[in-house]
């Protein structure tokens, strides 16, 4: 095994960047039902996707819709188009109509169970409030300015302690070679 391979971030794990912003945004419950029938777990998360989907068809169309799953299952299957399971395809089937119709541009990003709060209405559990403070990133891609955002995606394929280490230095970098290096990171 390479030295580059042992750094770097897992497949299945989330990156860093998208566990910051979900624990960092507000979360409320738009939608929820109790399933009427029993079902495996993958087939019940591809039904809330295709939920959603049909929501986000007729309230956002035209757009990409980026959809936080805790179910790599569902996230391998949504990016393939396609499963080995009969009944997973059945339910992927019935979501075309929904996602050519509305113009949508799904993409599943993985996040953990325990850090998706929006997923506390599913475990009978009020939304719980964010704990953690939005990243600096955000307030620069609502201005337009990805810049940090890009330089954020490329630290996090490396392995979590490693991924902060290398923003920490990059971002120290950035500071100095604008002027602001002293005043930046200055604890007085």
């Amino acid at each position: 095994r390479s030295a580059h391979r042992d750094a770097s971030r897992p497949a299945g794990c989330a990156p860093y960047w998208l566990i910051e912003l979900v624990r960092g945004l507000e979360w409320e419950k738009v939608l929820a039902w109790d399933y009427k029938h029993r079902g495996h777990i993958n087939i019940l998360e591809y039904r809330a996707i295709k939920t959603f989907l049909k929501f986000a068809a007729k309230h956002h169309q035209d757009s990409r819709i980026p959809v936080c799953i805790d179910s790599l299952v569902s996230i391998g299957a949504q990016a393939k188009g396609r499963s080995s399971s009969s009944s997973l395809v059945r339910v992927q089937q019935s979501c075309i109509g929904y996602i050519i119709g509305g113009g949508l541009y799904p993409g599943g990003l993985y996040t953990p169970t325990d850090i998706n709060r929006a997923d506390d209405p599913t475990r009978d559990r009020p939304v719980r409030p964010p704990d953690h403070p939005l990243p600096r990133w955000v307030a620069d891609v609502t201005r337009g300015d990805y810049r940090t955002f890009d330089r954020v995606v490329k630290m996090d394929v490396l392995r979590k302690p490693l991924a902060l280490w290398a923003r920490l230095f990059v971002s120290l970098l950035i500071f100095d070679s604008i002027g602001l290096g002293e005043t930046a990171i200055s604890t007085t």
